[in-house]
């Protein structure tokens, strides 16, 4: 994969050439529909009349009119079915293909709603470098069917202890599954042509963890069968005047006895009611990566192995469990499920069946959760791969120089066209890089990109850069801070507290060095107070196995250039242009050599010293 905005914009291309060819074709089943519609109504009409005048005048001719019709009306309301489900298709496939499109330019209108867990502030870079919560970088990959497969996505791009082992053998996977977008846009499709509604796999392990006796199942299962086969028996018996209506009296001790125990079960079968819904999805979701084929793509299928294994596959039993639920589906008519028990112990004998299934399942089915799981996550990002060809996956290093590197590196979650790239490497470990700069300068964007970067490189994927050489890393932040009115923190001890956090985890000694960010360090205090205290922190820092940046808008900070050889300067710079503020976000070595805050001040008609 090379980078190359060509690229990017051929695969924005490829994808609205498709959603139009999708949209011509819809158009002409819409159109065939229609068609099918009038072409019903005219042999329904047709039918009506040749039968009543038919059986005006000889009633078999009207009866054979009618016969007629309908043998006529159902192919063709078979065709129409069809072609209506076809048209269903192509709707939800166009839509799959402009949320593609969207994650692309990122039009966070047209993706899905984030639907996970808030972004967690005590997470040591979760909130910072946004990552999870709407319009992050979660929300940016996540094409998840399930709710597990998506929180394991976001487990993945939280992990605070990276392995180089499990990153190369996720690049090897994404490069094998980029390419198959067809695999990824089929499972999609086949999944949500069946439900509107994620799968949550969580209901239904709850569910397998419900235990019933076996033993007065089975006794009430054996007795009820044999009153049922007594009166039978009897009830035959009487009708072929063989005996008296005996079976008047055994039914009565049946229906008793039927009445007096189906409380007992009934709400296990009830239970299968409630998961029915995520049964059923979970069964679309199984059915087809067990119905795939995987020749092309054998790393994928060793993933994919209990799906694969006819000793695992889930479809035998989950096609029973389909049976069972049709049958306790049956009982929710209050007349059916009545006249079912009256002739057979029905809720017993599928009550029985449902128990067998459920011990079965719940061996199984954590594993076939699991494993999709995986591949849901593995699937979305692959297929972030596959619509950013630009970008590069990184290289894992270990104590080489630069001991980080990065070449023309770029913010995944800014829009491309305004997306700047820079270059930046540290040299060796225990170096810090100071940020300064002007307001609104990009200091704190140029943070977040290092740091969302790192995130996607210890995942495995792919990042915004020409070049991406890191060694695993710990990454710790310090840049949203916010007060607490409920806990009576204010915005200056938020801070303090979570510097605290970030040096107790560098003076930890953990087993890989800690990548630390600090935007604005000691924003909330007075500037002779911020100096003090971001000297002292700094020098801390330089005693520990860390690595980081600091961004600052103190100039006297720059100094501790001339007094460590382990601090390099950097800045943002700005210039006026027809009285209006101009950045170019591009990174320049040194200390910043201008301020901006009363120019801004003084654009926005507020009033300046002039002396100042």
């Amino acid at each position: 994969m090379t980078i190359s905005n060509e690229s990017f914009e051929q695969r924005k291309y490829f994808l609205r050439r498709t959603i139009a060819r999708l949209e011509r074709r819809l158009s002409k089943r819409q159109a065939h529909s229609r068609k099918y519609s009038w072409i019903r109504l005219a042999i329904f009409l047709t039918g009506l009349v040749l039968t009543i005048l038919g059986a005006l005048s000889y009633e078999p001719a009207g009866w054979a009119f009618a016969c007629l019709s309908i043998l006529i009306f159902i192919p063709v309301a078979l065709v129409h079915r069809r072609i209506d489900k076809s048209a269903d298709q192509h709707r939800l496939y166009i839509k799959i293909k402009q949320q593609h499109l969207a994650r692309t330019e990122l039009d966070w209108g047209k993706i899905p709603e984030y639907r996970c867990e808030s972004p967690n502030p005590e997470h040591p870079f979760d909130v910072d470098l946004k990552i999870c919560g709407p319009h992050s970088l979660h929300h940016l990959i996540d094409t998840a069917p399930s709710v597990e497969g998506s929180q394991l996505l976001r487990d993945w791009l939280l992990t605070t202890h990276p392995d180089k082992s499990f990153i190369a053998e996720r690049q090897a996977l994404l490069r094998e599954m980029a390419p198959h977008s067809a695999f990824r846009d089929a499972l999609l499709l086949n999944f949500h042509m069946h439900s509107d509604h994620r799968l949550e796999g969580k209901n239904i392990l709850n569910w397998l963890k419900q235990r019933y006796d076996n033993l007065p199942l089975i006794r009430s299962l054996i007795i009820g069968i044999c009153l049922s086969v007594i009166n039978w028996i009897l009830f035959v018996g009487n009708q072929a005047g063989l005996m008296p209506a005996w079976w008047s009296i055994s039914g009565t001790v049946y229906i008793l006895f039927i009445l007096g125990q189906r409380k007992i079960w009934s709400g296990l079968l009830d239970e299968m009611i409630y998961v029915d819904g995520d049964l059923k999805r979970s069964m679309v979701l199984f059915r087809y990566l067990e119905n795939r084929k995987y020749a092309r793509i054998p790393k994928f299928a060793k993933m994919c192995q209990p799906f694969i294994d006819p000793k695992t596959k889930p479809s035998r039993l989950l096609n029973y469990l389909q049976l069972i639920s049709i049958a306790v589906g049956l009982r929710s008519n209050m007349v059916l499920g009545m006249l079912l028990n009256v002739a057979c112990p029905w809720d017993f004998i599928w009550a029985y069946q449902l128990r067998r299934a459920k011990e079965k399942l719940a061996d199984q089915f954590p594993k076939w959760l699991e494993t999709c799981s995986h591949v849901e996550a593995l699937l979305s990002l692959s297929n972030f791969v596959y619509l950013h060809p630009h970008y590069h996956f990184p290289i894992i290093q270990q104590n080489e120089t630069p001991f980080v590197q990065f070449k023309n590196i770029g913010h995944p979650l800014i829009p491309h066209a305004k997306r700047i790239h820079n270059d930046f490497a540290v040299e060796k470990l225990g170096n810090i890089a100071l940020i300064t700069g002007s307001n609104m300068s990009g200091k704190s964007t140029f943070l977040r990109t290092l740091g969302i970067s790192l995130c996607l490189a210890y995942v495995g994927a792919p990042v915004d850069a020409a070049l991406c050489r890191i060694p695993l890393m710990d990454i710790f932040t310090c840049m949203h801070v916010d007060d607490s009115l409920e806990a009576g923190i204010s915005q200056f001890y938020a801070e303090v507290k979570r510097l605290k956090a970030v040096l107790m985890r560098i003076r930890s000694d953990g087993t890989f060095p800690v990548f630390f960010l600090v935007d604005e360090i000691y924003r909330g205090t007075n500037n002779r107070e911020r100096l003090i205290g971001s000297k002292a922190y700094v020098r801390e820092l330089l005693q520990h196995n860390a690595v980081g940046l600091i961004s600052t808008h103190d100039l006297e900070l720059t100094s501790m250039e001339q007094e460590f050889t382990a601090v390099k300067n950097y800045h943002f710079r700005e210039t006026v242009v027809n009285n209006k503020m101009v950045f170019d976000y591009t990174l320049h070595n040194g200390p910043c050599p201008t301020t901006n805050a009363l120019k801004i001040m003084q654009l926005e008609g507020l009033p300046v010293e002039e002396n100042s």
